[in-house]
């Protein structure tokens, strides 16, 4: 059984943002997408998917974020415990 995961990726302009969540989703089938804003000029892409597919869609994510200079961070988290998703997805969706 494959285990489910939940991927980050910080990069500090909209405009990268958008590029590597378009390089995320054409790399892989996910679940979940959402883009977060985190003071003025930090976003973080937010994903969820089975493990192999986060993986993939955070390598291509990065590397876009890489080129244009943007990338700050990224983060696989798999089995993620369901008080902190809760946590996490109640923060982003409100």
């Amino acid at each position: 059984m494959t285990q489910n995961a939940t991927g980050f990726l910080e990069l500090n302009n909209l405009a990268s943002a958008i590029e590597s969540a378009d390089q995320m989703l054409k790399a892989a089938n996910l679940d979940f997408i959402k883009q977060i804003k985190i003071g003025s000029q930090s976003f973080v892409l937010l994903i969820k998917g089975d493990a192999p597919s986060v993986e993939a869609a955070l390598i291509a994510g990065e590397a876009s974020a890489k080129r244009s200079g943007s990338f700050l961070v990224s983060q696989l988290v798999e089995d993620l415990d369901p008080a902190v998703e809760r946590f996490i997805f109640q923060e982003v969706l409100q």
